[in-house]
């Protein structure tokens, strides 16, 4: 199989990111391929609550019924989602469902909701992305809200979980699982009502057979289902290291059997584990814990990349307000097990949200929901929803040019040979996968898996060996991906996985009927222009409501089709109306019919007969491929690898892998885009047409070869481009789209003819493989282009089975030129330390721009330049608050950056003079993961653990108290609740002697008793005030600990949290003596001086030292 043309374009996805991206935060040097990049936030239809990946490319989006259709985005023809395309399903409310990809490429969703929250439906929905089209299988035997699906190795569907009415008006969990099979469209029981699952359990098919219900729960279980028709047994596992509850986290298979849980719970928590089930009894696998994400987070998604790591994005600290929101992506890496930090977001992706990734290896985050005022979770306002959307590219799409796959069979049986070419012998492999596409919804993605494969390499021939069992992979469609030496994936070729019995035939279920008083539909669309001289063609296009069984064509010449999207030369001059009915025998409405009129105008000098060109064969008529006017062609080639879907509006070309606007970063390419100015197809018998290019090798004596030309005018480029692509947008599905040349360009599209045209010699710039319908394929022609003026080309193919491009319109050809490198400005960022204190002050200044050549400093925030060195020292002799600001330059231009908050600068503190403090490091340690570090959370917990739910949470704070005259008057710690508790906490004095980044269960300074102040109750929203006074001698650090006896957990905002920083106030005191300071130093040492620990068990392998 040859690459699919529509995804070509992303194989310069790193050179497009950096041009249609803005670039990071300033506050973030790392580059872009240590991190990756977010594109611009993009507008959508619709809350994107739920999104499954499609094997045409496509993304299937939904949410509520009340919010939006479904809808299907097409990220290549239309990177904003602009031109989605609405998709209804008119037989239930489908959020809050499940839904995963079946054998065959077909989405199945089950479940939703039925008005209100935790009342499920029955309803079994099953989309066609071949056709576009909606069917309604059988009920399941319980109605669910928020079940899991896991497709089987045999090639059915295990439901599981979720909750249903339960008669009086309440709803209760369902118990019983259910298999859906979808060659005969039946549901059966599973087995037994199983142990009480939670909502959206995290279910694996595992390699050694059984399913494994990995989390979220302590107990996890493993199920092995029986034979079609017979109850399955489950077995219980070991208990996993943590629990959550409220959907809140994340899974996800990253290896055959190998399984990752991450964050959730409420405030969030950063912990992070994995089990192999790969061993000879897996009811005996062990969990482990490994190091923690960097940021606790709940409610986030966790894609897999193409390079086999872990994304997690989005997500919150505690509840749903954006205020809490996570925005910094990470990426775990199983081979390290370890997380680091990527690029952050621009918007908050929190409940409801959902991610996925591309086929080209970008990622998209899109949805979510805040609980703005008056709204809650399950009642959320209009404008509590979120229907935006984010693209991020990788780190890998930055690290150099990509490898590709230049052929790949499109289907592939278990444990066989599935040789690869590559596009470049030179390529070294180092991995090759499988990809299972995404099903993601409330932060669970029930479909995706990633399969490394066995492999040998020799030059430009991979071969690599599929798994041996569909326990490994479930059969179905994947996405095929090679990693090279750097790290860089390939883009995606879409591979059908399982042959035999592994693959269930389709089954058919009953069509949904339209509603009562709307019959079928059916529209006619022209893809060419409709009005055209004699002996040209026109492409036509259908599109309906109801699941078709036949389509009939008339088109007013006497020719006749029977397929979904025809094409019809028309011979004659004259006023044509075209007809279409659609028929479908299983529905009361089963047909319906509509008409389009063509002009034909005098000026051609067709002789053709009006049967069109040959199609890519008959095939069923429902499928939505093209086919052919009368009389019918013998059935052709098998169709292509990612069938067509049936056409909606037309859309506009990609503007390139992320949308948005360019931007100045470094080593900015900025693409120009040129459309034709000629364009003409030539015949081996009859004249030259501009309505379509068409290009094909006549068979026989009779048979007629094809070429096109088109030609383009370039301008300001000054020299050789970087790169140049023409971008052409099929008409018709062919097996071979034909090579592209460069020719002379003297020729004009009038008096054009087979003997006129330029010669097509020498070797070709490229070749496109295989086209489908309505996509487009882009073409490498960066060697014709030497840089202004006009340049033309030439296509030209040995198949017989007709390629044909569109003319006009939004598909009409495109040359894309990227030019070569430009000098781009800086990026200017700074540092600062200290940022307060007592004056005299000297502060350390570092610069952290990212390419400037000089600097200019303004300390003060005057206007003046203080300082050119790169990294400054400046003494403050004044009282204030001065604001920082560093100019950045180099040649290309220059940059400012602000410093992150000011410096402050204190007098010596004045009786009764009132000071506020915010903390200068903060950080809360978990009793479960003694060695993992704080890190840089929004929230402080506090918690006391207790048997069944162990982990402790404590949170210190360090503050610099600068300015004040001895022993103060009163010190009062203010913090802001982020999540209520029946206790609040108590509040501790401890030593200094420890940092943010070092902070651990295992390294945190012990408690000091007795307390100095206790919080008592605390509600949500508000500040409470604690009496420190005790534990502030004057000037110099001073540190506390927060620590609580209450099985709820409390969370205050940490000092990330600009808004509800943590804040000391000091009110200084009249007449304090030296002496009375010494006195107070003395006593907190002997509080703080180290000692044994009184240590109490917690009934759990952490211990709470006293």
């Amino acid at each position: 199989m040859t690459v699919t043309s529509r995804w070509i374009g992303a194989l310069i996805a790193g050179l497009a990111l950096a041009v249609a991206v803005p670039a990071l935060a300033a506050a973030d040097p790392a580059t872009p391929a240590q991190v990756g990049r977010w594109g611009s936030v993009l507008q959508w239809p619709l809350q994107a609550k739920h999104m499954i990946l499609l094997q045409t490319g496509e993304v299937l989006v939904w949410a509520s019924q009340a919010n939006a259709d479904p809808h299907l985005w097409d990220p290549v023809a239309d990177p904003t989602g602009a031109n989605m395309r609405p998709v209804p399903f008119p037989a239930g409310d489908l959020h809050c469902a499940a839904q995963v990809t079946l054998a065959d490429g077909r989405v199945l969703v089950v479940g939703g909701q039925n008005v209100d929250t935790h009342i499920g439906i029955p309803v079994t929905a099953i989309f066609d992305p071949v056709t576009e089209t909606w069917t309604r299988g059988r009920d399941m035997h319980f109605a669910r809200w928020y079940p899991t699906l896991t497709v089987l190795a045999d090639g059915r569907v295990m439901v599981s979980s979720g909750d249903q009415p339960d008669g009086t008006g309440g709803y209760v969990r369902v118990t019983t699982p259910e298999i859906y099979d979808p060659s005969t469209d039946t549901w059966t029981d599973a087995a037994q009502p199983v142990t009480q699952q939670y909502l959206y359990p995290f279910m694996y098919q595992l390699p050694g057979g059984s399913v494994f219900e990995a989390g979220t729960r302590y107990q996890t279980q493993f199920f092995t289902p029986g034979a079609a028709g017979a109850s399955g047994t489950w077995a219980a596992g070991r208990s996993a290291p943590f629990s959550t509850d409220s959907y809140s986290e994340s899974g996800v298979m990253y290896a055959p059997g190998k399984i990752l849980r991450t964050g959730g719970g409420d405030p969030a928590q950063d912990h992070t584990a994995v089990i192999d089930t790969n061993v000879a009894d897996p009811t005996k696998a062990q969990w482990r814990l490994t190091a923690p994400m960097n940021h606790a987070r709940r409610r986030m998604n966790t894609p897999l990349l193409l390079d086999g790591t872990v994304l997690a994005v989005g997500g919150t600290t505690v509840g749903n307000n954006p205020a809490y929101a996570v925005r910094t992506s990470e990426i775990w890496d199983p081979a390290t097990e370890r997380w680091t930090d990527a690029a952050p977001l621009t918007d908050p992706r929190m409940y409801h949200s959902t991610a996925l990734t591309l086929p080209d290896g970008r990622v998209v985050s899109a949805g979510g929901q805040v609980t703005a005022a008056g709204a809650t979770e399950d009642a959320p306002t209009s404008t509590s929803l979120q229907t935006t959307a984010e693209v991020y590219g990788p780190p890998y799409l930055f690290k150099g040019p990509r490898p590709a796959i230049a052929s790949a069979p499109a289907r592939s049986g278990y444990g066989a040979a599935l040789p690869i070419t590559l596009g470049d012998a030179t390529t070294t492999v180092v991995k090759v996968a499988l990809l299972r596409p995404s099903g993601v919804t409330h932060a669970i993605d029930m479909d995706q898996r990633y399969v490394p494969l066995d492999f040998t390499q020799s030059g430009a021939t991979v071969t690599a060996t599929t798994p041996s069992s569909p326990y490994r992979a479930v059969p179905g469609w994947y996405m095929l991906v090679v990693v090279d030496a750097g790290g860089v994936p390939s883009v995606a070729s879409w591979v059908l996985l399982g042959t035999g019995a592994a693959v269930q035939a389709p089954g058919s279920p009953a069509p949904i009927a339209p509603a009562a008083t709307v019959a079928a539909t059916a529209t006619i669309t022209a893809l060419t222009p409709t009005v055209i001289a004699a002996g040209d063609t026109v492409d036509f296009a259908s599109s309906w409501t109801g699941p078709p069984t036949s389509f009939a064509w008339t088109f007013g010449d006497g020719g006749t089709s029977g397929a979904a999207h025809p094409s019809h030369r028309f011979t004659a001059p004259g006023h044509y109306t075209v007809g279409l009915t659609v028929k479908n025998a299983r529905t009361p409405q089963g047909s319906a019919s509509n008409t389009l009129v063509v002009d034909v105008v005098a000026g051609g000098t067709g002789t053709g007969t009006g049967t069109g060109d040959p199609g890519t064969g008959t095939g069923d008529p429902g499928t939505g491929g093209s086919g052919t006017t009368t009389p019918p062609p013998a059935a052709g080639p098998a169709p292509a690898p990612a069938p067509a879907p049936a056409p909606g509006p037309e859309l506009p070309g990609p503007a390139g892998p992320v949308a948005g606007p360019a931007t100045a970063t470094s080593g900015v390419r900025s693409r120009q885009t040129f459309t034709a100015v000629a364009h003409a197809s030539v015949a081996s018998r009859g004249a030259a047409s501009t309505a379509v290019l068409r290009l094909g090798q006549g068979r026989g004596p009779a048979g007629i070869s094809r070429r096109a030309f088109v030609s383009f005018d370039v301008s300001g480029l000054g020299a050789a481009p970087a790169r140049a692509v023409l971008r052409l947008r099929a008409t018709d599905g062919s097996t071979d789209g034909g090579s592209v040349f460069a020719v002379g360009t003297g020729w004009a599209p009038a008096g054009l003819s087979w003997t006129s045209a330029p010669s097509i010699t020498g070797a070709s710039l490229a070749s496109a493989g295989a086209t489908t319908r309505r996509r487009w394929v882009e073409l490498d022609v960066t060697r014709a282009v030497t840089g202004d003026g006009r340049v033309s080309f030439g296509l030209a193919s040995t198949s017989a089975d007709t390629a044909a491009y569109a003319t006009a319109g939004a598909g009409a050809p495109e040359l894309v030129i990227t030019p070569a490198t430009v000098a781009a400005a800086p990026a200017a960022d700074l540092d600062a330390a200290p940022r307060s204190g007592t004056g005299p002050l000297t502060v350390a200044f570092t610069d952290r721009s990212v390419g400037a050549t000089s600097w200019a400093w303004d300390f003060q925030g005057d206007g003046t330049v203080d300082s050119t060195q790169r990294n400054p020292r400046f003494t403050y002799t004044r009282p204030g608050t001065y604001e920082v600001r560093l100019t950045a330059r180099n040649d290309a231009g220059a940059d400012v950056a602000t410093l992150d908050g000011r410096i402050v600068v204190a007098a010596a503190g004045a009786a009764g003079a009132t000071r506020r403090f915010a903390p200068v490091a903060d950080g809360s340690i978990s009793s479960l993961r003694p060695r993992a570090t704080a890190g840089a959370a929004r929230t402080l917990g506090v918690r006391q653990g207790v048997t069944g739910a162990p982990e402790t949470l404590r949170s210190y704070l360090r503050f610099h108290v600068a300015g004040v005259r001895g022993v103060p008057a009163s010190a009062r710690l203010r913090l802001y609740v982020a999540r209520a508790s029946s206790d609040g906490g108590s509040v501790f004095p401890v030593t200094s002697r420890w940092t943010e980044r070092g902070l651990s269960w295992s390294t945190a300074p012990g408690l000091t008793l007795p307390s100095l102040a206790s919080a008592g109750p605390t509600a949500a929203g508000t500040w409470i005030d604690l009496d420190v006074t005790r534990g502030v001698a004057g000037d110099g650090d001073v540190s506390f600990v927060l620590s609580g006896t209450a099985a709820q957990a409390a969370a205050y905002a940490a000092r990330e949290d600009a808004a509800h920083r943590p804040q000391l106030v000091i009110t200084s005191a009249r007449g304090t003596t030296a002496r009375q300071a010494r006195v107070r130093r003395a006593h907190l040492a002997s509080l703080l001086a180290p000692r044994p620990s009184l240590v109490c068990p917690l009934g759990h392998d952490g211990e709470l030292a006293l």
